[in-house]
């Protein structure tokens, strides 16, 4: 049973996609919401040993970069010719399997050096979605670095009134964190900032192109459960190297 990401960014729990109708049912409505946080939290915690989130991050992050390590060193050992494996590899398995929601010849994969042509990669969305309350198209994407190792599968989405922001893929990573923690650096490690200024770079250079999915969902609990599935299937298929987060 997959876990979902919470679509309120303030809430911390993940959710099963069976307490959806409860969760609609509860609306806003204080004590009604709490109590079903509750519950589910605590069946969570029965299937999944943890109680949210932030604690699944927690509980696993020491495991889940080793593993990545090791995937990594195995990837580029038994891979050194890259023509061996490539975005198409993915995008052929994905195709393969035939999800309901994806039409094959959406998909497309996008160089993330490459000056994001908006009219074209919004083109690829028209149609989809038509039924979507919060007018958004969805999309699941799949990182891999420069030698075609896929990275992560995440699900992202933007209004379909957009005309410059499209997800969170287009996002930087940034070993700063939050503006307050990029100021006690600069006030704790002054002279640390030029090499961390270009390890930021090297972050945001190593995911190089990504595999985009067009999906026609209409809800968030959907984008999140095709990104579930496709991470699962993945991660039994190609070296994934993050094989949890598409189940938070």
């Amino acid at each position: 049973m997959p876990l979902t990401a919470c679509e309120s960014s303030g809430c911390g729990t993940p959710h099963l996609p069976l307490f959806a109708p409860l969760r609609q049912a509860a609306g806003r409505y204080a004590p009604y919401t709490l109590l079903l946080w509750s519950i589910e939290s605590d069946f969570v915690q029965f299937m999944y040993g943890t109680s949210n989130k932030r604690g699944i991050d927690m509980m696993n992050r020491e495991e889940r970069i080793k593993l990545a390590l090791e995937e990594y060193a195995k990837f580029t050992k038994e891979v050194n010719d890259t023509t061996r494996f490539s975005a198409s590899c993915v995008i052929e398995i994905i195709k393969n399997a035939s999800f309901s929601v994806v039409d094959n010849e959406r998909i497309f994969e996008h160089c993330m050096s490459d000056t994001l042509d908006k009219l074209g990669f919004k083109n690829r969305f028209s149609g989809l979605s038509r039924n979507c309350e919060k007018n958004c198209y969805y999309y699941v994407w799949i990182g891999l670095t420069k030698d075609n190792c896929p990275v992560v599968v995440g699900r992202s989405s933007f209004p379909q009134e957009a005309t410059s922001e499209f997800g969170d893929l287009f996002l930087s990573y940034s070993v700063f964190g939050s503006v307050s923690q990029e100021i006690i650096i600069n006030l704790i490690a002054p002279e640390e900032i030029d090499k961390l200024r270009e390890l930021d770079k090297r972050i945001n250079e190593f995911i190089n192109k990504a595999i985009v999915i067009p999906v026609d969902v209409n809800t968030i609990e959907d984008a999140n459960e095709i990104e579930t599935q496709i991470g699962e299937l993945l991660k039994n298929k190609v070296p994934l190297l993050d094989k949890i987060s598409h189940l938070l």
